[in-house]
């Protein structure tokens, strides 16, 4: 961002503030952000691009933990099952609530990474 007003050709208005036009065509690095505003410099796409996708792939974390907890509270149900046969039914009651909501918040993450992915 630049300390001086930005007047005349190759200068343009952001969401935070003016860039201005280092020399280069700036029409061909002009980048719309729905956040961000306009970006002129290549660099600062590259940038944007890849902290969106480091992003995404860190709402994807999610998914992983909650496959490992699902595989995880299953297994403890099957030694619960089998220690008890008589509580089956109440046993599977409680285990299909918690993979419920622990499937919940995979998704959560999912739907979260791919709108970062394609609102960019």
């Amino acid at each position: 961002m630049a300390d001086y007003p930005c007047r005349g050709k190759g200068c343009y208005a952001s969401a935070f503030g003016q860039f201005r036009d280092s020399g280069r065509n700036s029409l061909t690095a002009m980048h719309n952000t729905p956040f961000l505003g306009t970006i002129t410099s290549n660099d600062t796409i590259q940038e944007v691009l890849i902290m969106t996708e480091l992003g995404a792939a860190l709402c994807l974390l999610s998914c992983a933990a909650a496959a490992l907890s699902m595989g995880y509270a299953t297994s403890k149900a099957v030694d619960a099952v089998a220690r008890q046969p008589e509580a089956s039914g109440k046993i599977n009651s409680i285990l299909l609530l918690g993979l419920a909501l622990t499937e919940s918040a995979a998704i959560y993450g999912f739907v979260t990474a791919l709108i970062m992915l394609f609102t960019r």
